[in-house]
């Protein structure tokens, strides 16, 4: 349940029980929470954190400290092997996570806040091709969307809290041109609904 804004307030607070626990907090975007700037943001958000508390529960993980797992590992070892088999486009996903592993050194899912995400979007973004150019935005974007699938990944492990991504500032977004109008990533409840499409007439699409 998402409560009502407070006089002065500027975030949403949830609250709902899952498996006979009270599990409350807000949508601050501190200290890695995601923000919530409108109601349906904060009703998407808190679907994500009860799936996370029902996967935490299940696997009696629940309150034990999780985003300790490093990303590049997590990246080779269970990423990549799913992307090997599942994607066409496995790849791409290959060469642009070694750019990434090589940013995000030993870096811990927890480590890994909006803000450290949104320094690789500047430093990529200022850094120069083989060509002497500077780095088309649109490469730095498709970087970024790995970084939220690996995440969402992780989300679904129990592996990790929180998707960084989906708190990168406004004005860290405004520089990545996105294909579509709509500049945002997939939540970890949308991308397996997303890829269950892709099968038949679809399947060379994944």
């Amino acid at each position: 349940m998402i409560r009502e804004r407070k006089k002065g307030e500027k975030f949403f607070r949830f609250e709902f029980t899952e498996g006979g626990k009270r599990i409350s907090g807000t949508f601050n975007g501190k200290k890695g929470r995601l923000f919530a700037a409108t109601k349906q943001e904060a009703r998407d958000y808190e679907a994500q954190v009860r799936i996370q508390t029902r996967t935490h529960l299940r696997e009696g993980t629940y309150q034990k400290e999780v985003g300790l797992e490093d990303f590049g590992g997590f990246f080779d070892k269970v990423f990549m092997p799913y992307a090997k088999e599942h994607k066409a486009s496995w790849r791409h996903d290959e060469f642009r996570g070694d750019v990434l592993k090589q940013f995000f050194l030993e870096k811990t899912f927890q480590e890994i806040t909006p803000m450290l995400i949104a320094q690789y979007i500047n430093t990529r973004l200022k850094s120069k091709t083989k060509r002497k150019q500077l780095r088309n935005p649109t490469t730095v974007y498709k970087e970024v969307a790995l970084v939220s699938s690996v995440f969402n990944m992780a989300l679904r492990e129990g592996l990790a809290q929180v998707n960084p991504c989906h708190s990168i500032p406004m004005a860290i977004k405004k520089k990545l041109p996105a294909r579509n109008k709509r500049e945002r990533f997939l939540t970890d409840e949308e991308e397996p609904r997303l890829f269950a499409q892709f099968s038949g007439r679809r399947s060379h699409l994944f």
